[in-house]
């Protein structure tokens, strides 16, 4: 038997330590799970410890070994919800880890505008009916930005609708699956979290044809390289391939912060600060923080951004 305490702030950091330990307790015959020191959670890290959960215990099914599962510190005192195990189960957690152990009747809406984790498949993509599947992407994307904003923020909505389209592009032609699960949050000081797995070959496997790729590290580090693609050494400019990664890591480390799992590997960008963790599960997860103060300015640095990654990709 173990306890795994949730952390006091369930961010990347937080989740990733988190993380680990779930998946390094999994031949434990009983799992005590404490939520009594959780005190905030993030988008990230919401995803990432609902991901390593979901993958830890669908393992297990497959190993045909069965894990105990206890619940610890859920409510307060006057058997209440706690507000971080509310806002948990607001955003889907234990849904999307198959634990169901509330009433939805019970939980309270958090005050600020988000995207629970939801599911999205190509099929989804499809049903917007557009040129073509991109341009779907794009109609998608601009959809899930009217959740967060009214339709008054055009701007706010365009720069949002950008991060989406390109994250679940990369998505569609790189994992190898025809699902990802998207997480968002919008806050009080003009920034916007915006997080996207999907449980895919991840990017290794991906460059690994064209590139030759093994290195996990090196690859997530190639891949955020312009004008990298599964499909061609080469940099198509009039499409701008490989652009998308590149260009969300180099805003998202400008305007709030980037961070990239793939099989295995975190890496989290927080302006000049670097780390990494080693998480042993499959998939890819991308989140980008934006702050949208200077939203004005936007589309410029992002052109300024794709010019520097052209630049360098023709040297």
């Amino acid at each position: 038997m173990t306890t795994i305490f949730f952390p006091n702030i369930l961010d990347d950091r937080g989740a990733a330590e988190f993380s680990n330990k779930v998946l390094m307790s999994m031949a434990e015959p009983e799992l005590i799970f404490d939520f009594g020191e959780l005190d905030f959670v993030e988008p990230f890290g919401i995803m990432l410890a609902a991901q390593a959960l979901r993958y830890a215990f669908m393992k297990c099914n497959k190993d045909n070994s069965n894990v105990g599962v206890r619940f610890l510190n859920l409510t307060d005192d006057d058997g209440k919800l706690r507000p971080s195990v509310n806002r948990l189960i607001f955003f889907n957690f234990f849904d999307h880890v198959n634990w169901n152990i509330y009433e939805k009747g019970k939980v309270q809406k958090p005050a600020l505008e988000c995207i629970p984790i939801m599911k999205i498949t190509k099929q989804d993509i499809k049903a917007m009916e557009e040129v073509n599947f991109m341009a779907s992407i794009k109609k998608y994307s601009i959809f899930l930005s009217k959740i967060l904003f009214s339709s008054d923020y055009k701007k706010e909505i365009d720069i949002i609708s950008y991060f989406f389209s390109e994250i679940i592009n990369n998505v569609f032609q790189h994992s190898k699956t025809d699902k990802c699960y998207v997480v968002a949050q919008k806050w009080r000081k003009d920034s916007v979290d915006i997080v996207v797995s999907d449980e895919g070959v991840g990017i290794t496997e991906s460059l690994a044809g064209k590139y030759g790729m093994k290195d996990n590290i090196m690859a997530i580090r190639k891949s955020l390289q312009f004008g990298i693609s599964k499909d061609s050494k080469n940099v198509n400019k009039s499409e701008k391939t490989g652009a998308g990664l590149f260009s969300i890591s180099k805003i998202g480390e400008k305007m709030g912060g980037f961070s990239i799992f793939s099989k295995n590997d975190l890496l989290v960008f927080e302006g000049q600060r670097f780390s990494m963790f080693r998480l042993p599960m499959v998939g890819t997860i991308v989140k980008v923080s934006v702050d949208l103060s200077n939203s004005e300015s936007f589309f410029a640095k992002l052109e300024g951004v794709i010019a520097e990654g052209e630049r360098l990709a023709s040297k």
